[in-house]
């Protein structure tokens, strides 16, 4: 195996303007993303579609599996979490 360094970006380093959707797909890694993105995610309000690859977290009051995504970064910001069960 070889293994190359690349640079890498957050999505705070792009300085957007505006931003509708954000899909995040990094296998293990959305937590990093959204905290990447928090400024941007915070002033712009996009709508998010990741897929939480980490083992989900158990809500006691409800029985809910949620992200630790959706709960460190995106809940605190007033996010509502919507679930895609693919057939």
């Amino acid at each position: 195996m070889t293994w190359e360094w690349v640079q890498s970006l957050t999505i705070d380093d792009l300085q957007l303007d505006r931003v509708d959707f954000i899909k995040i797909d990094v296998e293990g890694f959305e937590t990093r993303v959204l905290k990447g993105g928090l400024q941007t995610i915070q002033k712009l309000l996009p709508v998010i579609y990741f897929e939480e690859l980490n083992a989900p977290m158990k809500t006691p009051e409800d029985g809910v599996y949620l992200s630790p995504g959706y709960e460190e970064v995106l809940r605190p910001l007033g996010y509502d979490c919507f679930f895609h069960d693919a057939p």
